[in-house]
């Protein structure tokens, strides 16, 4: 749990950052976090992490799609944390812009290059809108699970696997657009 002095002021450095560094495209977002000083295992918590995101996508929710560089940025640059509030921001983003965002995601959905990004991605971006609107998405999701690597759709696989779960009726549509992939299986889907 974060203390409130704590809070105030990671809010305020955030607030800050977005208002006279993001502009400028200056994307160093390491500045914010640093200074907390308790540590995990040498890092810096996920709840600071989520907090800081938390405060940039509440602060820049009516022009989220002007930021797209910002999010690359953290996605490829700036390790784990960065990767963390990128999904955070695109995950709210998509529910506003979804066109936009539904490309930003599957970008940095294969470009990653392990089983961790690849479940981040779909846990949090791509899970909630499939929950909320199956029908209208699910292609997309087969159209990923066709052109994917191995991380992806290894990924694909367990998030279906984990909406099945959530609601049994969508098992059967499931199925059935599955049974005709099933012929044409690659080594991968095999897999």
């Amino acid at each position: 749990m974060i203390s409130l002095d704590w809070k105030d002021r990671i809010e305020i450095d955030t607030i800050d950052f977005v208002e006279r560094k993001l502009p400028k495209n200056d994307y160093d977002i390491d500045i914010i976090y640093n200074a907390y000083p308790e540590r995990i295992d040498g890092k810096i918590p996920k709840e600071i992490i989520s907090f800081t995101a938390k405060i940039i996508a509440s602060k820049i929710s009516k022009n989220i799609d002007k930021y797209m560089e910002f999010y690359k940025y953290l996605w490829d640059k700036k390790g784990e944390n960065g990767r963390i509030i990128a999904v955070y921001i695109v995950a709210k983003g998509i529910t506003k812009k979804k066109p936009v965002f539904i490309d930003f995601t599957k970008e940095i959905l294969f470009s990653a290059d392990n089983i961790h990004d690849t479940s981040l991605v779909l846990d949090k971006i791509v899970y909630p809108i499939l929950k909320k609107d199956y029908s209208h998405n699910i292609d997309k999701i087969f159209e990923w699970l066709k052109d994917g690597k191995e991380p992806v759709k290894l990924g694909i696989a367990k998030l279906l696997i984990k909406l099945c779960k959530s609601n049994s009726e969508m098992m059967i549509s499931l199925f059935k657009k599955f049974e005709s992939s099933w012929l044409y299986a690659d080594a991968d889907m095999i897999k």
